[in-house]
Order: C-alpha cells, then structure tokens, then sequence
C-alpha cells in the first residue's frame, strides 16, 4: 500500500514539474489623464438676428414721442381792409385755438359786427380739423353766452354730411374745386341795408354755393358785438364737383 501511495505522489510531482508555467501579466502603462485638446476651431461669426417686430401691445406701452412745437400765432397776419360794400378780411394763416382767436380779437377788437362775422367764419373753418377747437373759438366770439350743448349738436348735425361747407364761405371756395382754397384765405363781409333791432347788427357774407347772401346776427353789449344766431351759414349749398353726379 505504501508503495501505491508513493507511486501516487511521484505521478503527482512529475505533472507539476511539468506544468508550464502561468504567463505573466502584461505590463500596463500608465494611463496619461491629461485630455489632449481638440485642434480650436474657428470662431464663427454670429449670424445677424432679425429684427424683431414690435407686437401691438409693445406699440402701445412705448413713450409718446413729444409733439411739434407750435408756431405761435401771430395775429399782425391777418389784414382787414374796408371796401364799398363792407370789409375784406385776409388770413394768412388761420387761427387754430381759442388763444389764437383771442390774440386776433386782442389785436382788433370787436366793435365792428362785421369784424367780428369774418372771425366767425374763420372759427367755423376749423370744424373740420378740430370741432372742439373750433367750438372754443366760437365761444371767444359769443362773448357773455357761450355755446349750449343743443348749440354743438346742432352744428355737428348741419356739418355731419356737408364737410365741405365749413369752407365754403372763403372766396375762390367753388363746386368745381369741392369749396378748397389756399392762403391767403380770404373773407368778403357785406353791409345788410336791412337795419337791425336796437342792441342788434348784421353781416352777411357769400358762397359759391349759394345765390343770396347769407346772414349772422350780432348783437351788442357794452359797445362790443358778439355772435348771436348763425343758422343761415349752416344751410345747404350746391355740392361739390366730386360729389354731384351731375357735375
């Protein structure tokens, strides 16, 4: 038995001594942890972005620009000369507010009815641009009664589809050019041989548009004439050329 166990472990022996042996491991370098860095690039140019367009709302919360400033009136532009008949009066410019219409009367007066009927018509001229406006320089003119609200309503009723009659009291205002003029505008008021009431004046004044004068009163206070009743300067008129059918 002994012999048997020894023969074991000599077969034994022999197989290890004949193993060959593990390989060896390879042989790692060293990682390197530095990152090399990728070759730059060029820059690119950053494209232009598209203008943005301002929404409604933006429109609307950005700051008023400041208006214009206003030429101040100078009344000396305007010229009254006395004719036959009555009065020519001439704007170069027309006055725009109630200060321009006061610098006017300031400069000359309002003792003379038929002054006073060509500022009125001036006034009424502005209508068209700036009703309130126009209604402030009335009431300039209406001295201690300004203008009623059944006043307004009813100007802007008369006015509301005749927008050319506001004009059409300026000479060289005709059908044919839809009552335009230009500067100077000028103002021809008329003499009334009809005498008016105590206290009371009258001045009349011509359109195109019309065959008979028409008329404003005026009446009197404190040796001052203020405008009184104008309906006549509110009636219709011949249309203008653009709007007649028949033109």
């Amino acid at each position: 038995m002994k012999k048997i166990l020894a023969v074991l472990i000599a077969i034994l022996m022999l197989a290890a001594c004949g193993k060959e042996p593990a390989p060896e491991a390879p042989v790692t370098e060293p990682e390197n942890n530095s990152v090399s860095e990728p070759a730059s690039e060029p820059e690119e140019t950053p494209s232009e972005e598209p203008e943005k367009e301002t929404s409604e709302e933006e429109k609307e919360n950005e700051p008023a620009s400041e208006p214009e400033e206003k030429i101040p009136f100078d009344a000396k532009n305007v010229l009254i000369e006395e004719t036959s008949d009555g009065i020519k009066v001439s704007f170069e410019v027309l006055p725009e507010t109630a200060e321009d219409m006061q610098a006017i009367v300031d400069e000359y007066g309002i003792d003379d009815p038929l002054k006073v009927t060509a500022y009125f018509i001036a006034a009424v001229s502005r209508y068209n641009e700036a009703e309130n406006d126009a209604f402030a320089m009335i009431d300039v003119l209406r001295g201690p009664q300004p203008m009623s609200d059944g006043d307004k309503s009813f100007m802007k009723e008369r006015f509301s589809d005749k927008l050319y009659l506001p004009d059409a009291y300026f000479e060289g205002a005709k059908p044919a050019n839809d009552y335009k003029t230009e500067a100077p505008y000028v103002v021809m008021v008329y003499d009334v041989v009809t005498e008016a009431p105590e206290g009371y004046a009258y001045g009349e004044v011509m359109t195109a548009g019309a065959e008979n004068p028409r008329r404003i009163t005026l009446r009197e206070k404190d040796g001052n004439f203020y405008i009184w009743e104008y309906n006549g300067i509110l009636l219709s008129i011949k249309l203008p050329a653009s709007e007649d059918p028949w033109a």
